[in-house]
């Protein structure tokens, strides 16, 4: 058999410094004890471990490309987190532009109430003068028809008298 071949010990010797063995065949036979190990040999060790190096430069060469991905990720991650932060900034300012606003609001309010009642006084004193300055037109008209009235009774009234009434007559001119 070749070194590295895996055998079944079923008995040793001591003595003798023999070991009985079986082969995965079945056959069986005797074997130095001293040329017996319990791990493999050091040719299947190096080609384990080739292997193993091998699967491991292959995990490698996949978390590279995973790392260069999570990378390229990350990149976009920190663009949008920095325009994230630029428009939260911006919203933090316009929240506190609008609580400036909004902490106003009452005194505006109370302005506000106060301009519509002194809006409805005006709007009353207004009417109030509409008013008078209709009724002071109305007066106008009627003295002025009342003054036409007695400028016309006082024509009529002369002209009746007028007549009536009789002057000498003078001789010239220049006397009255």
């Amino acid at each position: 058999m070749t070194s590295g071949t895996a055998i079944n010990i079923i008995s040793h010797n001591s003595e003798t410094g023999y070991s009985l063995a079986r082969l995965k065949d079945g056959t069986e036979g005797y074997v130095l004890t001293r040329y017996l190990v319990d791990k493999p040999v050091a040719r299947d060790q190096l080609a384990a471990a080739q292997r193993k190096a091998e699967q491991l430069d292959q995990k490698v060469a996949e978390l590279q490309s995973q790392l260069t991905e999570l990378q390229q990720q990350s990149g976009i991650v920190s663009d949008a987190r920095s325009s994230l932060d630029q428009q939260n900034t911006e919203l933090k300012m316009e929240l506190d532009h609008i609580r400036s606003i909004s902490s106003s609001a009452l005194a505006i309010n109370e302005q506000n109430q106060q301009l519509n009642s002194r809006i409805i006084n005006l709007e009353t004193t207004i009417q109030t003068l509409e008013q008078e300055n209709l009724i002071l037109q109305d007066r106008s008209a009627r003295d002025w028809f009342i003054a036409g009235v007695g400028v016309a009774l006082l024509g009529i009234i002369i002209g009746l008298i007028a007549p009536r009434l009789s002057f000498k007559k003078r001789s010239s001119w220049n006397q009255l």
